[in-house]
């Protein structure tokens, strides 16, 4: 069986996926003390753009398929932001239920902030290497 990019792809996506819900679900009981602001912006606030912008690119590759059109490439980054969106819904929501986490519409905003960021860097790259 011959190893594919996509497939090497596919394991990263599933790994980050992985991690991301680590992240979201983990009962972190004593944090590293850090600042809690970076540029004036909430260091949570941060953190939850840094874990969901690379989303669109990962789930990309793993879907790509070589010789594929602009159209179609589009087609999957659609499908990226939709899906990213309900999962950074669904962690929101879920974390609204533990007693160690609360849910909060600003991790939310920023969530979709670098699911939008990602996107765009991604469909940009795109349009430039096949033009």
């Amino acid at each position: 069986m011959k190893i594919r990019p996509r497939h090497i792809f596919q394991v990263l996506f599933v790994a980050y996926l992985a991690v991301v819900a680590w992240l979201c679900f983990g009962n972190f009981s004593s944090p590293p003390k850090i600042s809690p602001y970076l540029f004036g912006i909430a260091i949570d606030k941060v953190i939850h753009f840094l874990m969901f912008l690379p989303y669109p690119f990962l789930f990309f590759m793993s879907f790509f398929r070589k010789g594929s059109h602009l159209q179609r490439d589009a087609g999957i980054l659609c499908a990226a932001l939709f899906t990213g969106v309900l999962i950074a819904l669904a962690t929101e929501y879920i974390q609204g239920f533990t007693v160690y986490r609360s849910k909060d519409m600003m991790d939310l905003a920023a969530d979709v902030i670098a699911l939008l960021t990602g996107t765009s860097l991604t469909y940009t790259v795109l349009s430039i290497v096949k033009s």
